[in-house]
């Protein structure tokens, strides 16, 4: 028995033939990026490997609907004409999303290990500085933010709260060669009031640093309204 003639205009029957689908060869675009991979309704969409050259980069992972989305390596191109891995991990809709690291420098010693939120750093992550020294704690906005722990390169340490990249809340200071702590409130990275004690004692011999404000509020307040 004859199937029936398709009920669609000859126009998107010919559409729907001319779109890509499947797993085809290289595909070169005009501006001379290229892609080699699976292809669904005419859009990138499964395994595949997208070069720019222009741009100077290589992601090859997961696709969905043309956008990165899945697990996916992103490189860049260096000034000598090779490739380094830059971000190893999970995207969802061209953006990192997930877990993933981040490789910050071309020696690698600079990197994040941790969670991503919609392109930034947010959650949980680990962070290897360039000096030395290494942050492990909460993100936000790419920025550090929550409850943190920066371990300097010659063992000092800060523990405590964090917001928009800088210390601020409570926290402890603990400087190492010393074998004394500082514990206290911190406000946009600086020490505010808090005690010292040693780390040594048992007991802990403290060293109280006041709360920095006006003695008679009222007084000064009065003075600057008089004529």
């Amino acid at each position: 028995m004859p199937l029936p003639p398709s009920t669609l205009p000859k126009w998107k029957v010919n559409e729907r033939r001319a779109q890509r689908n499947g797993t085809l060869g290289q595909i070169t675009f005009p501006n001379g990026d290229t892609y080699k991979g699976e292809w669904r309704d005419d859009q990138m969409h499964g395994k595949g490997c997208y070069t720019s050259r222009e741009h100077g980069f290589v992601y090859e992972g997961d696709f969905m609907d043309g956008r990165q989305e899945g697990y996916g390596v992103y490189s860049i191109f260096m000034s000598n004409g090779k490739l380094r891995k830059q971000y190893l991990g999970n995207w969802e809709a061209g953006l990192q999303h997930g877990q993933g690291s981040f490789f910050f420098n071309d020696e690698g010693t600079e990197k994040y290990e941790g969670e991503w939120r919609e392109g930034n750093r947010e959650g949980w992550g680990r962070m290897y500085y360039e000096d030395g020294s290494i942050y492990e704690g909460e993100w936000l906005d790419d920025m550090r933010h929550g409850l943190g722990l920066l371990l300097l390169k010659d063992g000092n340490r800060y523990e405590g709260q964090w917001a928009e990249d800088l210390k601020e809340g409570e926290g402890s200071y603990f400087y190492v060669t010393k074998r004394r702590c500082f514990k206290g409130t911190w406000h946009k990275g600086n020490t505010k009031c808090g005690e010292y004690f040693e780390l040594d004692s048992a007991a802990g011999q403290r060293f109280p640093i006041p709360e920095l404000k006006l003695a008679n509020p009222n007084a000064v307040l009065d003075a600057a309204s008089r004529p």
